[in-house]
């Protein structure tokens, strides 16, 4: 096996003996739960085809197993499993010799959020994994968001733990991008509270959840939901009774996006407070979905 010799030390600042890059027989890589950060893997099919046409251009992260035994991998997890779809037999690889399991960890975090390869319930779940680990919310704020500033980052980390700790039906929405994790984080702290809405037991989650992603609702939509919640099994307002009491309207644009239309009629508004306050709720959705995409 030729190694070629790495300068001491690495780029995230983790301090380890001797780096060496070498090829090793994939049969020799095992995977640890500790640094598996993922969920699941996306594009495993995308990446399998991109490294079979170019080449594995980045080394998979590993530390040698006591005994001679082969290598544990420290980050690369996706790659390794594309790596295997191809039936490639050798990997290149990054050996850490003396790497202890909190900076391999670092390690396999600095790799991932510096990819941005990580989603909100992810990145979720790696705060609590870490906090597993006796990490304070300062020391997870730093692994996994450094660019947040530092008096924004207990409270950062708090709203991910709450999303991580949630009921999996939020999770599994989250996941799906049926909400969004401002909604999330919302839906989790009304389940913490012991004044929790009805609207959000458990034999009513489910039906709150597709109304909310049926709906495409703000997370101001969906906070004025649980302030006075209604029955989610209500059945749909005809299209012409929706045309009859509002005075806005939205339709889905055949080239994706949406087309927002404001009726206004002063003769049929005039200063009902309901209707007024109905429009502004509108035009701030508008507002609000614009923000999504900037």
């Amino acid at each position: 096996m030729a190694n070629r010799a790495v300068p001491k030390g690495s780029e995230h600042g983790i301090e380890t003996c001797r780096e060496q890059l070498a090829s090793v027989p994939l049969t020799k890589i095992v995977t640890n739960d500790l640094f598996k950060l993922r969920r699941d893997f996306i594009s495993i099919d995308a990446l399998a085809e991109d490294l079979k046409r170019r080449g594995q251009l980045c080394p998979l992260f590993v530390r040698p197993l006591a005994g001679n035994a082969g290598f544990e991998l420290i980050s690369g997890h996706r790659r390794l499993a594309a790596l295997r779809k191809n039936k490639v037999k050798e990997a290149v690889v990054r050996i850490f010799p003396k790497i202890s399991n909190d900076d391999a960890l670092r390690l396999a975090v600095a790799e991932n959020v510096q990819r941005e390869d990580l989603t909100h319930l992810e990145k979720a779940l790696l705060c609590l994994k870490l906090q597993d680990q006796n990490k304070s919310r300062i020391e997870i704020a730093k692994l996994v968001f450094p660019s947040v500033a530092s008096k924004e980052a207990d409270r950062t980390v708090a709203n991910y733990l709450t999303v991580a700790r949630t009921d999996p039906k939020i999770q599994t929405a989250l996941a799906h991008g049926n909400i969004c994790f401002s909604v999330a984080i919302l839906l989790a702290d009304s389940l913490k509270s012991k004044t929790a809405s009805a609207l959000l037991a458990s034999d009513t989650l489910d039906s709150t959840l597709s109304k909310i992603s049926r709906e495409d609702m703000s997370v101001r939509e969906v906070k004025a939901l649980l302030e006075n919640p209604k029955s989610t099994n209500d059945e749909e307002p005809s299209k012409r009774n929706r045309s009859a009491s509002s005075p806005c309207s939205w339709q889905e644009g055949k080239r994706g996006g949406w087309t927002f239309r404001l009726n206004f009629n002063p003769s049929r508004i005039g200063s009902n407070p309901e209707k007024l306050k109905q429009i502004e709720a509108e035009v701030l959705k508008v507002l609000e979905k614009v923000r999504e995409h900037l």
